[in-house]
């Protein structure tokens, strides 16, 4: 990120999509067995079916769930319902399907559409052969898929090899390329 000029101390806010066992990823820093946040600055947004499915008792159990609680016992992390709008072109939006709680990002700018996908996929390959795997819910992960991909907008994946986003086309998926 820094290398991208992502500077950790100007973000406000940090969309949080999923939990599962995959890890919940860079959050939070751990120094002499305690936990401070990523980006000192930020709110970390997660859903509030997320939160609940962490902090329950049942089996589901995220890789890296301290650090999440952690951070919520500071009060940097807030619990967002299924639809949130951060700003006028960014919502954070329910899906469930990979995590009790997964949540993807909308974009609207410009006039183009962009979600930000998170764990629905791990290659823009899930996109045409319509298969999805390694999901607590696979059937909902598939059909959010389905719906995201045939709504022909960009879709960012942050596992995809690069360029990291694609374009349904009725027919394939066409790599977005910088301009």
């Amino acid at each position: 990120m820094f290398w991208h000029g992502v500077i950790l101390d100007r973000q406000n806010r940090l969309a949080f999509g999923t939990a599962f066992l995959d890890g919940i990823g860079m959050i939070a820093w751990l120094s002499e067995g305690r936990c401070s946040p990523f980006f000192p600055k930020a709110t970390v947004l997660i859903s509030r079916r997320e939160y609940a499915a962490i902090t329950s008792d049942g089996e589901y159990r995220a890789s890296g769930s301290d650090a999440l609680l952690a951070l919520h016992d500071l009060g940097v992390v807030a619990e967002v319902d299924d639809v949130h709008v951060v700003t006028d072109e960014v919502t954070i939006r329910w899906t469930g399907g990979h995590s009790p709680g997964h949540q993807i990002v909308e974009i609207s700018s410009q006039g183009e559409e962009a979600a930000i996908i998170g764990h629905l996929t791990l290659s823009p390959l899930h996109c045409v052969i319509d298969e999805c795997a390694l999901h607590v819910e696979p059937a909902r992960a598939a059909s959010t898929l389905r719906e995201l991909r045939d709504r022909r907008q960009i879709m960012i994946g942050p596992l995809w090899p690069t360029p990291g986003a694609a374009r349904w086309t009725g027919a394939e998926m066409l790599p977005i390329r910088s301009r």
